[in-house]
């Protein structure tokens, strides 16, 4: 039986693309904070039923703006600046990603994201009010919420393709790893470290095969990994 995904309704000042003019609209969220048909709402509603009224489509008209090569017709393309051509199955999937990076999956990888706007402090308390809202509990910290079986499922997968990506792209390093894996017992000892954090990639909805492509990875020290998520960790010798 398929499981029922939660969603979580918040509201959100954007602009029209075509007109400029700002709204405030209701995106649903997954449970895992990922946006749901987001990206249908870049048009506002009077822009969108003028379209509509003269049998054109606003979407098309602003994808061929931007893409002397784009084709009304699926599939969808975006051809990137290192020359890889990436498809995507919607027009709608086309406009989030030029509303993003504008870059195929890979150079997004190396791309600086934007950082949260709101400050920890307001970030953990949101995070703590939906996830008490969701499950009805009364959790006082995000300290203490359990992590979601999706995003240990997420990790279990990331860590298992990391290890083939290394494998097969760095066998050098990969070798190097092997010989001195952590094992719980030296904190010299290393680990395959992904540099944008594996809860973060989850919850920004990258795929398992984005956060474990070659360019996120790196090998730490167990000790360095454990510094870099917790600056202030204290190793007793």
């Amino acid at each position: 039986m398929k499981t029922k995904q939660i969603r979580i309704s918040k509201s959100k000042v954007i602009s029209c693309i075509k007109c400029g003019i700002e709204r405030e609209v209701l995106v649903l969220y997954t449970k895992s904070g990922k946006p749901m048909r987001e990206e249908k709402t870049q048009f506002c509603k009077s822009c969108a039923t003028s379209y509509s009224n003269r049998g054109l489509s606003l979407v098309d008209e602003y994808l061929q703006e931007q893409f002397s090569y784009y084709n009304p017709k699926a599939p969808y393309i975006l051809k990137c600046d290192c020359g890889t051509e990436q498809t995507y199955t919607t027009k709608y999937s086309l406009v989030r990603v030029l509303r993003t990076t504008g870059k195929c999956g890979k150079c997004s990888l190396g791309m600086e994201r934007e950082k949260w706007t709101l400050s920890e402090d307001d970030a953990k308390t949101r995070r703590l009010n939906s996830y008490n809202y969701v499950y009805k509990t009364n959790y006082t910290s995000v300290d203490q919420l359990p992590e979601p079986k999706e995003l240990s499922r997420y990790k279990d997968k990331c860590q298992r393709m990391s290890q083939t990506n290394l494998k097969r792209e760095r066998p050098n390093d990969y070798r190097l790893y092997q010989e001195n894996k952590w094992d719980g017992t030296h904190l010299g000892q290393l680990s395959i470290d992904h540099i944008k954090p594996l809860h973060e990639c989850f919850e920004e909805g990258w795929s398992v095969r984005q956060a474990s492509d070659i360019s996120n990875l790196q090998l730490l020290t167990m000790k360095d990994n454990i510094l870099k998520e917790q600056p202030n960790s204290v190793f007793v010798k």
